[in-house]
């Protein structure tokens, strides 16, 4: 599996071919929006404005992180290399020591590897990417031997979060009792919110697991928006009946049959396939470094943050705050009242946050 469909580490592949979805620089090219995997093509993105605002083409905005990084991945959205993706999790079956194997191989891949899960409380489907464990000798050793992932995107200054995997519960599968009824799912359900059928009489068990590995073509298509079970289900749904489609009903089952699943509701607004996860958080610098360097490996080394353009004859916000900071204090002065003292407006990543209990 760690080299279904050429799969190279983005931004650290040593194939000495330019890689698919790559300029001959080496920089990610354009994919296409809501290429749907298996399809082959996806329809041709249009650069031109409409006549109304002015004709004339324009360049798209380039690709940040997750998108950046699945479009650089040779192989993404090759029809054999999808039902090999899709296979690898599939042949678990729930098997203990194939469980296991997958888990091993899933943490000790420097490739990007993207999953879906329930969170307790929401019926929107969470994506989480760049498994691994956390081993580093010196650094952050309250969390060392963590297995740790990242929800969340890359872009700009933003930062995914880390989070703490149950060491078996994300892993091992579970057997949950439910309705396998996708028209039910749709008309009794609806799309936005869980929901509980109104005719168990036909629930059966059911072995699925709790972290769902999902090919890149498809992530890339979530990162589009936001889903729940129901709409994601229709979105594969559309993916194999595409035109041109080379993914089955049978390559999709697992993927399918954990859409129904996890769209029911076992009590209090929470699926019945919901994990809880924990912040992966420490005081210690080092593991910010640590941070940044399992997702270089995985979405490809982050390039600079561009300087802030000139705003007004200032080079940088903060020169433009000390100027704005000065002409207050002056202000002030000439109307008699006491000194003040100017600020500067800097740009911060997002930091780790933590629910209080």
């Amino acid at each position: 599996p760690n080299t279904a469909g050429g799969q190279t580490t983005p931004g650290g592949g040593t194939n000495s071919t330019t890689p698919a979805g790559q300029s001959a620089a080496g920089t990610p090219t354009q994919q296409t929006p809501g290429a749907h995997p298996g399809g082959g093509q996806g329809n041709q993105q249009n650069n031109s404005l409409p006549s109304a605002m002015g004709g004339g083409g324009f360049a798209p905005p380039p690709l940040e992180g997750l998108r950046a990084a699945i479009a650089a991945t040779p192989g993404v959205f090759d029809g054999a290399a999808q039902k090999r993706e899709l296979d690898w999790q599939a042949n678990v079956k729930g098997d203990t020591a194939k469980t296991k194997e997958f888990r091993d191989d899933v943490l000790a891949d420097l490739n990007l590897r993207t999953f879906v899960f329930m969170k307790a409380g929401t019926p929107i489907v969470q994506l989480l990417h760049s498994a691994t464990t956390f081993r580093h000798p010196v650094v952050a050793r309250e969390l060392k031997n963590s297995q740790i992932g990242f929800v969340g995107d890359r872009v700009g200054w933003q930062m995914p979060l880390p989070v703490c995997l149950p060491p078996t519960n994300a892993w091992t599968w579970t057997t949950v009792k439910i309705v396998d009824d996708p028209v039910k799912m749709e008309t009794e359900g609806g799309k936005e919110e869980l929901w509980t059928p109104s005719d168990t009489s036909t629930a059966q068990d059911i072995t699925l697991p709790r972290l769902l590995h999902i090919p890149l073509a498809l992530a890339d298509i979530m990162l589009q928006g936001q889903y729940t079970p129901q709409t994601l289900h229709a979105a594969i749904a559309g993916v194999i009946s595409a035109p041109n489609a080379t993914l089955t009903d049978a390559d999709c089952k697992v993927m399918l049959k954990w859409c129904v699943a996890a769209s029911q509701d076992k009590g209090g607004g929470e699926s019945v396939l919901a994990i809880k996860l924990e912040s992966a958080f420490s005081a210690d610098p080092g593991f910010g470094t640590w941070v940044e360097q399992r997702l270089n490996s995985t979405l490809g080394v982050q390039p600079s943050q561009p300087p802030p353009p000139t705003l007004g004859g200032f080079s940088t916000p903060a020169s433009m705050g000390t100027a704005i900071g000065q002409a207050a204090v002056q202000a002030v002065r000439q109307a008699g009242g006491a000194a003040v003292m100017g600020g500067a407006l800097f740009p911060h990543r997002f930091l780790p946050t933590v629910c209080l209990e």
